[in-house]
């Protein structure tokens, strides 16, 4: 039986700017761009050396990538939440709070 193919960091890299690559496809909406499968990797699980220092500004460029997209996301879902609360229908009329403040 074969053994695993253990990936290098340039692979690891790689597959994320491809998975970044496809969340900015997706949160732009661009119907030509194909979904295609990205290799997921669980770094903590690899037996993988540390990361060479020539590789870190790539790595931390990644990461800034990944945490703007992290943050483009939440908007967009925060943005389809408050279209999905305007689109459904109000069976109810609303009712008028009144509120007592004891003092």
């Amino acid at each position: 039986m074969p053994a695993p193919h253990s990936p290098t960091w340039e692979e690891v890299l790689a597959a994320f700017e491809a998975s970044a690559a496809q969340a900015e496809s997706l949160i732009t909406n661009n119907p030509s761009a194909p979904v295609l499968p990205v290799a997921a990797y669980d770094v903590w699980h690899l037996s993988m050396p540390p990361l060479p220092a020539a590789l870190r500004p790539r790595a931390e460029a990644i990461h800034q990538r990944q945490q703007l997209l992290a943050e483009r996301l939440r908007a967009s879902m925060h943005s389809l939440r408050q279209q999905q609360v305007l689109a459904e229908p109000q069976d109810e009329p609303r009712r008028s709070l009144y509120v007592d403040h004891l003092v």
